[in-house]
């Protein structure tokens, strides 16, 4: 019965004690403007789902120069129609090297010499002052 006693003791003394250092150390605010701050997170939401819906069709070929990855990115419909990707890169999703592919001459799509395996393809899109990162799975033969 002594040590069921004790415990109980301990126990409360040791939440009494946390609650001092909570109460010191807590000002109170978790986040200055929450509405405005909920607002902001709200559109950033909206507007990453409508660039990820403009990236389709992605498609990866081997050629005697390498792979080259091509996809059809169309923000038309988008609240951002000027959206456009200013870098594509290749990273494994098990870590490793990551390949920054370069534009392909025909204006749509990149390339790159790049080993077969499971890659996320991920596009650094920018719109007006936003820059967005669009990440896709896919597997190259």
């Amino acid at each position: 019965m002594k040590p069921m006693i004790a415990l109980i003791i301990f126990g409360v003394t040791l939440l009494g004690i946390t609650f001092m250092i909570a109460q010191r150390h807590f000002d109170g605010v978790v986040e200055e403007k929450t509405y405005e701050a909920a607002l902001k997170y709200d559109e950033t939401v909206v507007n990453v789902n409508n660039i990820e819906k403009a990236l389709s069709n992605i498609k990866a070929e081997k050629h005697p120069g390498g792979i080259s990855v091509s996809f059809i990115f169309e923000p038309s419909g988008t609240i951002f129609p000027d959206a456009a990707v200013k870098e594509a890169r290749l990273v494994r999703p098990g870590g490793g090297k990551d390949y920054v592919l370069e534009k392909s001459e025909k204006g749509y799509g990149f390339s790159g010499e790049i080993p077969s395996g499971w890659y996320n393809l991920q596009l650094l899109c920018s719109a007006g002052q936003t820059n967005v990162t669009i990440s896709k799975s896919l597997y190259i033969d």
